[in-house]
């Protein structure tokens, strides 16, 4: 059995969208922090403003199973905006995620609408513009998706655009129970 609070893998749902977002441009093999650092700036990061931000907690994963070296997200609307839609472009060919990143696009692209209304017009201090947060967002999702690669674990995203937990759960454990 799974979660209490789970959405399964975005393979369940590929054969439901229509919508197909633009072929991504794969970025070559480069560092982690490199390739972060350029992600950020991307999506309009300032970093001499993140300089000057004070510290916050540690994030941590919606769920952990070691048993499983698995990492889980449950990704509600707010994670299928046009911002996640550019930071999924920016991956490197060969970053080892615990989801189907074709899949992912395809949902990002069906739901962004919808998600691009979620902290529309809210900045933060390192992305100070209307939309900031959502951007931010984008970039912390990146973040985890190389960082647990890059320490050996399996990091799933469970969609759950509808913010329905039980079907996130239903996804979760058809793919993985």
């Amino acid at each position: 059995s799974g979660p209490g609070r789970g959405d399964s893998n975005p393979t369940r749902v590929e054969s439901a969208l229509a919508d197909q977002p633009r072929s991504p441009q794969p970025q070559p093999r480069r560092g982690t922090a490199a390739n972060l650092n350029g992600l950020f700036s991307r999506l309009g990061g300032r970093l001499d403003l993140l300089a000057t931000k004070a510290g916050g907690g540690h994030p941590r994963p919606d769920f952990v199973i070691e048993e499983w070296g698995m990492l889980i997200e449950v990704n509600e609307i707010q994670h299928f905006t046009t911002n996640r839609l550019q930071s999924l472009d920016f991956y490197p060919m060969d970053l080892k995620v615990g989801f189907d990143l074709s899949s992912y696009r395809r949902l990002a692209a069906r739901w962004r609408h919808v998600g691009d209304r979620y902290r529309a017009t809210k900045p933060t201090v390192d992305f100070p513009f209307p939309g900031g947060r959502r951007a931010q967002r984008a970039y912390f999702d990146s973040v985890r998706d190389q960082a647990a690669s890059r320490h050996g674990w399996r990091l799933v995203r469970v969609a759950a655009p509808e913010c329905d937990g039980r079907l996130a759960y239903r996804r979760f454990a058809d793919e993985y129970a």
